[in-house]
């Protein structure tokens, strides 16, 4: 199972991304987060194919789509989030952290 724990800043929600391989290119993603529109998603993201989706645009991307029903902020990082879990859990990249640091 691969794990991403994402603080999402100024909303002050944390969000814990759960996948696990669920068959071939098939994937268990649970969302883990106080925050309504995360937990709104979940439901709608739970099982899915995902086969191309990691190798896609993010326009053409299912996880940005879907992000985009229920998130209501654009800057939200959530969705690249989810995508690096997928990446860590399908073998197509590295456990590393990624990181956004904000100053003014």
């Amino acid at each position: 199972m691969a794990r991403v724990t994402l603080d999402a800043g100024a909303c002050g929600f944390n969000v814990v991304v759960k996948v696990s391989k669920a068959g071939e290119k098939r994937y268990h993603v649970e969302l883990v987060s106080p925050c309504e529109m995360v937990q709104r998603l979940n439901e709608e993201l739970r099982d899915r194919t995902f086969g191309r989706e990691v190798l896609s645009t993010i326009v053409d991307s299912e996880i940005y789509r879907l992000c985009s029903r229920h998130l209501r902020h654009v800057s939200c990082p959530l969705p690249a989030a989810i995508l690096k879990a997928i990446e860590v859990e399908a073998g197509l990249a590295v456990p590393r952290d990624a990181k956004i640091a904000v100053e003014k």
